[in-house]
C-alpha cells in the first residue's frame, strides 16, 4: 500500500523527492536481504516496540494532495532521501532493522554522526511535512522522532558493549545532529 500511494502521488504530481521515496524504499529492502548476520541482537520488548516505531511510522505519513510545493521542502526532502542513500551505501550488509552488532561502521557517512541513517530520515521527513502540512502528519512526525530516539539508545546499549563502538564514539561524538546530540 505504501508503494502505490507514493506512486499514484507520483502520477498525479510529479515530484524527484516521491521518485526517490519509492526508490529508497527497495534500496532497504535489498541491503536487508543480503546483510550479515548480527553478533547480537537486542529482541526486548520495548527495543522492538521503538524499532517498529522509529521504522514503520514515517509509513503512515500521507501526501496532502495539495498543489503547494514548497522549495524548501523539496530541498529537505531529496537531500535526506540522498543522504539515506549515502548512509546505506556505507553500512552496506551490515543494515539490518533490530538493534545488532554486525560490523562497527566508521567510514563514509558514519565519520560525521554516529547514526546517519537516522539523521537522513529526519531530514527527508522535515522536508515531507514541509510540504505535506497536516496535524496528523506533524503529529506522524513527532512520534516517529521520539522512536528514533528510543531506538538510538538501544542500539547503543547494544553497540558500547563492544570495544571497538566505545574508541568510534569517542572520535565520532555526535548521535544523530552534528554540533546538538
Amino acid at each position: 500500500m505504501f508503494f502505490l500511494r507514493y506512486w499514484r502521488s507520483l502520477l498525479e504530481q510529479p515530484r524527484l523527492s516521491h521518485l526517490l521515496v519509492v526508490l529508497m524504499s527497495f534500496l532497504c529492502c535489498a541491503f536487508a536481504l543480503a546483510r550479515k548476520d548480527p553478533q547480537k541482537v537486542e529482541r526486548s520488548p520495548l527495543a522492538v516496540l521503538a524499532t517498529t516505531g522509529g521504522t514503520f511510522m514515517p509509513l503512515a505519513l500521507f501526501p496532502a494532495g495539495s498543489a503547494d510545493v514548497f522549495l524548501m521542502g523539496d530541498i529537505l526532502q531529496v537531500a535526506g532521501i540522498i543522504l539515506q542513500i549515502a548512509a546505506l551505501v556505507s553500512l552496506n550488509r551490515s543494515f539490518g532493522i533490530l538493534p545488532a552488532h554486525r560490523e562497527i561502521k566508521s567510514s563514509g557517512c558514519y565519520r560525521f554522526v554516529r547514526h546517519p541513517l537516522y539523521f537522513a530520515y529526519t531530514i527527508d521527513i522535515i522536508g515531507f511535512v514541509i510540504n505535506n502540512a497536516t496535524a496528523y502528519n506533524i503529529a506522524v512526525m513527532a512520534v516517529g522522532s521520539g522512536f528514533q530516539v528510543l531506538r538510538i539508545h538501544y542500539e547503543e546499549a547494544v553497540l558500547f558493549q563492544y570495544p571497538d563502538y566505545a574508541r568510534y564514539a569517542v572520535h565520532t561524538k555526535w548521535r544523530l545532529i552534528p554540533l546538538v546530540w
